[in-house]
């Protein structure tokens, strides 16, 4: 047989099967079903992707990169950041970082934001001056509770800044992550982010709809609310499978 008629039914049965297969999904779209009651929710490989903040996540040694040396931990949020984020890199915004730990993501984003103010919120004392010994530019720093709903509205209040961007990373847990969307949102700029990390992927206490049950008051303050489950090649955080954000946008 000839290579040409080789072809010719390879086509022809291509064609065959391409309708069956048409059909099938014309059939199966009346199954498909759109997000309802719940926030959106999507997953994001990004084990081909590198960025600046990547980099500089692994110089200061921040669990918010996957090339990070210094921690047990690493997740691929720095991708996702610098997607959302690289429009902010040289603006004057303001930041607010809850949760301040060793300081290595502070570094990190005092690096990226080059004219960014960044307010550092935090209940532990001793951490709060072991980074004040830093003495990096345009930081300040903040005794704060998450726990503690009256004590996030009073300080939020009292400061009185709207906010480009607000990531919550303190104790992850569900109750506290409520707390920081419900007293901090009204203090987000038109066009920012404010971010939950660590959410936890399979923890039935944390599920996505438990989230929106508690938040869905607030879908009209935002122009978009999603999930994202950050998938790295590199991701590890042993048994908390917690590489997961909780992202509004207002």
């Amino acid at each position: 047989m000839k290579k040409k008629d080789l072809g010719l039914i390879y086509s022809s049965w291509k064609n065959f099967f391409e309708k069956i297969l048409d059909k099938i999904n014309l059939k199966n779209r009346v199954k498909f079903k759109k997000v309802e009651n719940n926030f959106s929710s999507i997953k994001i490989d990004s084990s081909g992707y590198l960025s600046e903040l990547c980099l500089l996540g692994e110089k200061y040694g921040t669990d918010k990169s996957v090339y990070n040396k210094k921690t047990n931990h690493q997740h691929s949020y720095t991708p996702i950041y610098n997607m959302l984020l690289n429009h902010f890199k040289t603006s004057n915004i303001n930041i607010a970082e809850l949760g301040v730990a060793q300081s290595a993501s502070l570094k990190m984003f005092r690096e990226y934001f080059k004219n960014a103010n960044i307010d550092v919120f935090d209940n532990d004392d001793q951490l709060i001056e072991n980074s004040k010994k830093l003495q990096l530019n345009k930081v300040n720093y903040f005794h704060l509770d998450v726990n503690n709903k009256n004590n996030i509205k009073d300080l939020f209040e009292k400061n009185n800044i709207l906010y480009d961007l607000i990531i919550d990373d303190t104790s992850h847990l569900f109750d506290h992550q409520i707390n920081v969307v419900e007293e901090t949102h009204k203090f987000l700029k038109k066009g920012g982010f404010l971010i939950i990390e660590d959410v936890f992927v399979k923890k039935k206490n944390y599920r996505e709809e438990l989230y929106y049950e508690k938040l869905k008051h607030l879908k009209n303050e935002f122009t978009d609310i999603f999930f994202c489950e950050c998938k790295h090649k590199y991701n590890y955080s042993g048994f908390w499978n917690n590489s997961k954000l909780l992202i509004f946008k207002k």
